[in-house]
């Protein structure tokens, strides 16, 4: 029978008084202790063994999975650059785990595709790839990997190099048998044939898919039902665009990618723009924007911000889309494809006057890459950007080669209008015919209005070339009727641009005025403070030390406002809100 704790300290209180050890109770101990040398080694002897018995060894294979699991925490909520870390770390530890290696890889080529560094997944995707085509029963996991390769082809500005890609994994899809692999494939193939101009190929491998079940794989109808629009508005069918579209919007439902989504809205916006349906345009894409936004899609955030600003510039809203353009420069992302999206929006800087902005926009490099992809979208508007630039810039005679090679390059695009009237305005006399065709292509096919506005515009600017003046008038009054229907405010003041002195003022830019009372449905509780405090005359300095914030801090704040606001300067403040608080200075 156990003895209880009472006899126990019992016993050990009667050893203490008579200065034995209260262990044993038999040995004496050492001076200033309670215990004999004996009990004292045997006691250390068993806290060491219960410490190694505790103590848990880290190995690589430890390492591998906490970095991992830290990384797909990351990934979940959408920190993608925390993610691509994490994984970078697992990935160092997991070299000699050939299966671990690839799923890690994986993992980090997503979080850099989504984190603003999709250049450094090229050397992992082609690692996969090798390690897939290696190993027998894989041959799913690597036609997605080409497919992934493919797409960065795109981002690359490298689009014709992607077919051979994708070639190559539907000979694979093909001896798998996989029948949905195999049209996931064709549906691919399909959009790079799209953007390079090749439609009648597109249309015979979408004659090769036939159709989509209900039971098909989501991801499937949606890329095949996104084709079909493509079709549509490569037709001019606006009904059937509209219809496939709300069928992929009713399907994604089941998708939770959220580059699917931002990736769809922006090809609505797109569509909608060529049929002229310039308000659902910009609602779209200011969707696209929302859901980048929302789950932090580094690079394709400025690249949105940009098709934003394009179709903003459209509009007239001028001081709008400079903010939207200032936010993709401070992104500090250098992908190929954003560096053209920013070459588009180079007569947005020249109508603002902003040349050093307009030197961040024009980069020479990009006029070479985008003749290198063969796409003709891109040709026909990066093109025509660098013409009027070098027209700004007094070089009539570059831009005029430039225009004729970008004539000669391409063929007859659904968007195809900022070339045919750049080379109607100051193009060569040889290439006219060439440019009025690709207008005229266009303008055949029904829910044309775009098509036609710009045919006006184009004889107008020919009239004008060849002093027939009343002409060039006649069709410039009927490209501003058809301008402010399509509410295509920018083509419109090009038009009026032609007629005489006191018709040609441009149409004065929407303020965007509010009451200083709606400021809170606009702004934040922050920022409303700190406009307050802008509109009393207060410096930057002044507003720091009242907040007891950083100067820095006030500057984010101003540069947040000026963008929400659409306006350029804090000077602009008090003409953007009406009833504004006076300056203290002010009588």
């Amino acid at each position: 029978m156990a003895k209880s704790t009472p006899f126990v300290a019992r016993k050990r209180h009667r050893a203490r008084e008579a200065g034995l050890c209260v262990t044993c109770c038999r040995e004496k101990p050492k001076m200033g202790r309670v215990t004999c040398v004996a009990c004292n080694a045997s006691a250390l002897e068993r806290n060491k063994r219960k410490r190694e018995r505790g103590r848990v060894t880290i190995g690589p294979k430890q390492i591998v999975e906490a970095h991992e699991r830290a990384g797909d925490v990351a990934r979940e909520h959408d920190f993608h650059a925390a993610a691509a870390r994490h994984y970078q770390d697992a990935l160092s530890s997991a070299a000699s785990m050939p299966d671990d290696y690839d799923r890690i890889s994986g993992k980090l080529t997503h979080a850099l595709f989504f984190g603003g560094k999709p250049d450094m997944a090229n050397p992992l995707y082609e690692r996969l790839l090798t390690s897939y085509l290696a190993t027998p029963g894989n041959a799913e996991k690597a036609v997605t990997v080409m497919l992934k390769i493919a797409r960065q082809r795109w981002v690359d500005a490298k689009t014709p190099e992607a077919l051979p890609i994708v070639a190559q994994a539907m000979q694979l899809a093909e001896k798998t048998g996989e029948r949905h692999l195999w049209m996931r494939l064709n549906l691919s193939m399909h959009k790079y044939c799209v953007i390079l101009g090749r439609y009648s190929e597109a249309t015979q491998l979408l004659r090769r898919v036939g159709k989509v079940g209900i039971k098909d794989p989501p991801e499937l109808r949606i890329a095949y039902y996104k084709v079909l629009a493509i079709e549509s508005i490569i037709s001019g069918k606006a009904s059937k665009t509209y219809q496939y579209f709300e069928r992929v919007l009713s399907i994604m439902g089941d998708d939770k990618t959220p580059y699917h989504a931002a990736a769809l809205w922006n090809d609505y916006s797109y569509c909608a723009m060529v049929l002229g349906d310039t308000n659902l345009a910009k609602s779209c894409a200011e969707r696209a924007l929302l859901i980048a936004r929302q789950y932090c899609i580094a690079w394709i955030i400025p690249f949105l911000c940009l098709e934003y600003a394009k179709i903003l510039a459209l509009l007239g809203q001028q001081n709008a889309a400079y903010g939207y353009l200032l936010e993709a420069l401070s992104s500090g992302s250098q992908t190929p494809v954003l560096e053209r999206a920013l070459a588009e929006n180079i007569p947005l800087a020249l109508r603002l006057g902003d040349k050093g902005t307009l030197a961040k926009c024009a980069q020479p490099a990009v006029l070479m890459r985008v003749f290198q992809s063969n796409e003709p979208e891109s040709i026909n508007v990066v093109s025509a950007a660098f013409a009027k630039l070098y027209a700004a810039q007094g070089n009539k005679k570059e831009a005029q080669a430039l225009l004729h090679r970008a004539v000669e390059a391409i063929c007859p695009v659904p968007y195809g209008l900022d070339l045919p009237l750049e080379v109607a305005r100051q193009g060569a006399s040889a290439d006219i015919s060439r440019a009025r065709m690709l207008l005229e292509a266009r303008s055949t096919l029904p829910h044309s209005r775009v098509a036609h506005a710009c045919l006006e515009l184009f004889d107008a600017y020919i009239a004008h070339r060849e002093n027939n003046l009343s002409l060039s008038h006649q069709h410039a009054k009927e490209a501003v009727k058809r301008f402010e229907t399509l509410d295509w405010h920018a083509y419109a003041d090009e038009a009026r641009s032609l007629l005489p002195g006191e018709q040609h003022i441009a149409r004065a830019e929407p303020t965007h005025s509010l009451p200083f009372s709606d400021l809170q449905a606009v702004l934040t509780p922050r920022e409303q403070e700190v406009a307050n405090f802008v509109l009393q005359g207060l410096t930057n300095r002044a507003i720091a030390t009242e907040l007891s914030v950083t100067e820095n801090t006030v500057e984010k704040h101003m540069t947040a406002i000026m963008t929400r606001l659409g306006i350029r300067s804090r000077h602009q403040l008090a003409g953007a809100v009406e009833g504004a608080p006076s300056s203290p200075d002010s009588p």
